[in-house]
């Protein structure tokens, strides 16, 4: 048996440089043009396309609430620092 809790999961300060190119716990969300990088946005605009809102799989540094995790997984992110 295993379980699969719900929680909220902070990403510390301290974090961010070392794992800025492979953050953990991925994330279903949708990207919206304020979220979009200044090369994005300009791409958007030459091509004169609208930004998609459909969902995508991410990785930020960001803040997660009410994420839903297998408990292997959320051992593994508690001992790489999130907390």
């Amino acid at each position: 048996m295993g379980w699969i809790p719900e929680v909220d999961l902070e990403y510390p300060e301290g974090l961010h440089e070392g794992h800025n190119s492979h953050p953990l716990a991925p994330e279903k969300k949708v990207i919206e043009k304020e979220l979009m990088s200044v090369c994005q946005k300009r791409l958007m605009e030459d091509l004169n396309l609208d930004p998609p809102n459909s969902e995508k799989l991410v990785l930020t540094l960001e803040e997660k609430k009410n994420y839903v995790v297998r408990y292997k997984n959320l051992q593994f992110y508690l001992k790489q620092g999130c907390v």
